[in-house]
């Protein structure tokens, strides 16, 4: 299933003028989240992995990841991963609806 995120993240990941990769990034994990794609719970794949599918830097994904978890969506714990914690109140309340923002 990873595998297919993965593939599907890199398809929707585009290059947009005057927007940071990290919250392009960020913005398509959150979506992803609200969809239930990576519920409750779930381990996001590791900085460097997710980096190396994504063909971006590393430190877009580190940037990425600390947004969120600014965010309350995601917690990070060296040597358990990440993980995603809890959905925003509106993603929650609109759910399927929510779109990334770009």
């Amino acid at each position: 299933m990873e595998d297919r995120l993965i593939a599907s993240v890199r398809q929707e990941l585009p290059t947009e003028r005057g927007v940071a990769q990290y919250q392009r990034l960020a913005s398509l994990l959150r979506h992803r989240i609200a969809k239930g794609e990576y519920p409750l719970g779930a381990q996001l794949p590791r900085m460097t992995q997710l980096a190396d599918d994504l063909g971006v830097a590393v430190v877009s994904v580190r940037q990425a990841y600390e947004l969120l978890s600014r965010e309350g969506l995601i917690r990070s714990q060296r040597g358990v991963g990440t993980h995603v914690a809890a959905l925003r109140s509106e993603e929650r309340r609109v759910g399927k609806e929510c779109r990334p923002r770009w």
